[in-house]
């Protein structure tokens, strides 16, 4: 009997936690965010053509330097990554919960 109560104790206290973090967002927040993810989209399209545009004008000696240097950068990043650890069991905020 004690056992029961304790598991409906604890099975209430999850349900309104989880319910506790539900909120509705109103068409014009859902069209606001589709809005600001295109902008981001689209700057990066711009930043993208910038760089390939900024390549393609350098003479190619320096085309080559930029390449080796572009390699060498990606090779000592894969050595700052956090380990298979840290990227695997880190911890994911509800993007429904605002900071609770």
């Amino acid at each position: 009997m004690k056992f029961r109560v304790i598991f409906f104790i604890f099975l209430l206290a999850g349900a309104t936690a989880m319910l506790s973090c539900r909120t509705r967002i109103s068409p014009a927040q859902k069209q606001a965010y589709k809005m600001e993810k295109q902008m981001k989209k689209d700057n990066q399209k711009m930043v993208d053509e910038y760089l390939q545009h900024h390549y393609d004008i350098q003479h190619v000696n320096t085309q080559k330097m930029m390449k080796k240097s572009r390699k060498q950068g990606k090779k000592t990043n894969v050595n700052r990554k956090d380990s298979w650890v840290n990227r695997t069991f880190k911890r994911k905020r509800s993007k429904s919960c605002d900071g609770n």
